[in-house]
């Protein structure tokens, strides 16, 4: 028996695994970076780098074969 007020056991259990079910959504939902990683990041899609000639021939070469 327990007292007024007070969770049962399985009640306490359900609760905590909610909890930690929700955090662990809410942890995978979200990207973490440190603030160098995020400057980097945010610099790279500011101010891509030029691509090497072979990587564009490659990628036009495949644009074509996707048409055909």
């Amino acid at each position: 028996m327990f007292l007024d007020g007070l969770l049962s056991l399985s009640d306490f259990v359900i609760g905590s695994v909610h909890e930690a079910a929700v955090r662990a959504i809410e942890d995978m939902r979200m990207i973490r970076l440190a603030a160098e990683e995020s400057r980097a990041f945010a610099e790279a899609i500011l101010q891509p780098r030029e691509l090497p000639a072979r990587l564009k021939t490659a990628a036009q070469r495949h644009i074509r074969n996707l048409d055909h």
